[in-house]
């Protein structure tokens, strides 16, 4: 299970994507495999491609969506835990501090109207 203050990156360039409307599309050059991550799993791997902790990734969803804190964190834990098994993100050595400009955006966030939360598959 990831620490949250954990960073990980694309596994590249054994790894491609691109996110499109939404849609997370992931392509294992390396095995020939095709993933699809769509709402709330594009949003986590959007994160994970931006170099966002697997905190700033908690809060970043915590604050958009109507949903437990608790359960948002086991849900972000168990897919970057699944991302991780497939090798298809792998962490980074040097972790960054926690940064200003998204906790701005975050607190923008917090004042909005919350989405329903989907467990990402």
């Amino acid at each position: 299970m990831p620490n949250l203050n954990c960073h990980f990156k694309v596994n590249a360039p054994n790894i491609v994507c691109e996110v499109i409307d939404g849609e997370a599309i992931i392509i294992d050059m390396g095995k020939g495999h095709y993933f699809s991550l769509r709402g709330t799993g594009a949003e986590i791997w959007a994160g994970i491609v931006e170099s966002m902790s697997v905190s700033e990734i908690v809060n970043n969803l915590s604050m958009r969506y109507e949903e437990e804190p608790e359960n948002i964190e086991q849900a972000v834990k168990d897919l970057v835990s699944e991302l991780q098994d497939e090798e298809m993100i792998i962490p980074v050595l040097n972790e960054r501090s926690e940064d200003s400009a998204l906790n701005n955006v975050i607190q923008i966030a917090a004042e909005t109207q919350k989405d329903k939360f989907e467990i990402p598959v």
